[in-house]
């Protein structure tokens, strides 16, 4: 996707008023980004957790959290946020 086509999607032509949650990584994070009218997007941190296997919500170390990654992106997109993936 383009920046001209990712700034359209947020509402502004602008990157510097892009604004941002950062380490959203948790359900009641996730549930504040979502309904905060002024965030753009959402930014978080994966990790596949020790237990289950699963890709999780959570920074390293820490490797366990109570958010799927599977979810985090669909609330997230439910809300109308814009989500950065990076390889």
């Amino acid at each position: 996707m383009r920046m001209a086509e990712v700034l359209s999607f947020l509402g502004t032509e602008r990157p510097g008023e892009v604004t941002w949650s950062h380490a959203t990584n948790s359900r009641a994070e996730l549930f504040n980004a979502s309904n905060a009218h002024h965030v753009m997007m959402i930014e978080g941190d994966i990790c596949r957790s020790a237990v289950s296997g699963e890709i999780v919500m959570a920074h390293p170390p820490r490797e366990e959290s109570g958010l799927s990654f599977e979810r985090w992106v669909g609330e997230s997109l439910k809300a109308g946020k814009g989500i950065p993936l990076e390889k």
